[in-house]
């Protein structure tokens, strides 16, 4: 099913069947294109629902920025509208500061799983994080590179600028422990956005945290290794 949603400003997909769901949110200037794989995978057990923020995707550009609250309560919106109930929520970069505001706003038994989580506070800055999404682009796949270069175009440098400021002034590491959810957070051992010493330190912060390390893996991890991640969310979820 592939539903737009201009009321709220999102588009979603989905597809999949069983008890379990899981709704996965993508990071800046990207899409859920880069999710395929791993939505694939998942989709043999369970109900996948893939959601584009506002601004990103086909969606269009709100008339101001939105924090990563104000994402969160867009994307809990969406899902109220079209019946999503109790979903694991599954971050990706960006998005895992989506899915803490989420798992803030709204308790549950279910796990929130974050894949690579921004912004490591140790390199907090505009500088810093281009360095690194530079470095991560000659780790990443020939395909990994032309699907979010091709989303970046279609996102623009506008909203992604305004994006990139409200991504910067939240501070992850202050807000997770406010989940009073499991939280599992999954990293590349190769991934110089997301390190695992950054995972860790997250972790420390947790209620009920879990890390686990892809070896020899880059950013888009849940793209280059999408079994492995997919058996991870199903055997803790």
């Amino acid at each position: 099913m592939h539903v737009l949603d201009e009321r709220h400003g999102v588009e979603m997909r989905t597809g999949g069947d069983g008890e379990r769901a899981f709704a996965l949110v993508h990071g800046i200037g990207a899409s859920s294109v880069y999710f395929g794989p791993l939505a694939h995978e998942l989709a043999r057990h369970a109900r996948v629902y893939l959601l584009e923020l506002p601004g990103h995707g086909r969606n269009l550009e709100p008339r101001r920025a939105l924090t990563m609250a104000e994402f969160a309560e867009t994307a809990w919106s969406a899902f109220d509208r079209f019946g999503v109930r109790h979903p694991v929520i599954v971050g990706h970069s960006m998005g895992c500061q989506v899915a803490v505001e989420m798992g803030i706003q709204r308790s549950g038994p279910e796990p929130i799983a974050l894949l690579a989580p921004t912004v490591n506070t140790a390199e907090r800055s505009v500088v810093m994080q281009g360095l690194r999404l530079a470095q991560d682009t000659l780790r990443e796949p020939r395909e990994v590179n032309r699907i979010i270069t091709n989303d970046y175009f279609r996102c623009g440098a506008k909203w992604w600028l305004k994006t990139l400021r409200e991504m910067m002034a939240h501070h992850i590491e202050e807000r997770i422990g406010h989940v009073e959810r499991k939280v599992l957070l999954v990293g590349g051992e190769k991934d110089p956005i997301a390190p695992p010493e950054w995972l860790r330190t997250l972790a420390s912060l947790c209620r009920a945290p879990e890390v686990a390390v892809l070896a020899d893996q880059p950013h888009v991890m849940m793209y280059t290794r999408p079994e492995e991640v997919a058996r991870l969310l199903l055997d803790r979820s």
